[in-house]
């Protein structure tokens, strides 16, 4: 359904035309660099910033050299813990994200405070991320009881600048053109 591309130096999310697995993390591992995505066991919190974790094993990996680009799958909620080796330096990237439904419907996607900071590229719409917001996306996952392999992004928000983007559905829009005061 969804894609996160942390092999390149922006984060790219994007549809990978599939009902399954809900997302897709694909990541880099240079020389003396690390590459893995762990489930934590529970949030982390001010008492416990660094809980205890599951390491996902990869589903696909390829080697070019000494660069091996590997998958890993998310079908479940939970926090997760995402680290991507770098292309050019030898430091590692990580971002801690929150994977949640939020009904039958839709996905959402959160980027956690504490993240490494870098441009994130979702939808085509660019957001600068700092590392010190809480950036979320919702997929939509589900159309008229059927599960949709597009992963259609319907809104971006950020906890300190608001709303990016919301994709309203056809029953709001119906319900706005009964509005006499809306234009």
């Amino acid at each position: 359904m969804i894609r996160l591309d942390l092999s390149t130096s922006a984060v790219s999310v994007e549809s990978d035309g599939q009902v399954e697995p809900f997302i897709t993390v694909r990541t880099l591992q240079t020389e003396g660099s690390a590459s893995r995505v762990a489930r934590r066991r529970e949030p982390a919190s001010p008492a416990n910033p660094t809980p205890s974790t599951d390491e996902l094993t990869h589903t696909i990996a390829s080697r070019q050299g000494a660069n091996v680009l590997r998958e890993y799958d998310i079908n479940e909620p939970g926090e997760y813990e995402l680290t991507s080796g770098r292309r050019e330096l030898q430091q590692n990237r990580s971002f801690n994200i929150r994977v949640e439904f939020v009904d039958n419907a839709t996905m959402q996607i959160s980027v956690l405070p504490g993240s490494f900071p870098c441009p994130w590229v979702v939808d085509d719409l660019l957001h600068h991320y700092r590392g010190t917001e809480t950036f979320t996306f919702q997929v939509r996952i589900q159309g008229g009881e059927i599960g949709v392999e597009t992963g259609d992004v319907t809104r971006i928000e950020d906890d300190e600048k608001g709303v990016k983007y919301a994709r309203t559905t056809a029953w709001e829009r119906i319900l706005q053109d009964d509005d006499p005061t809306s234009v």
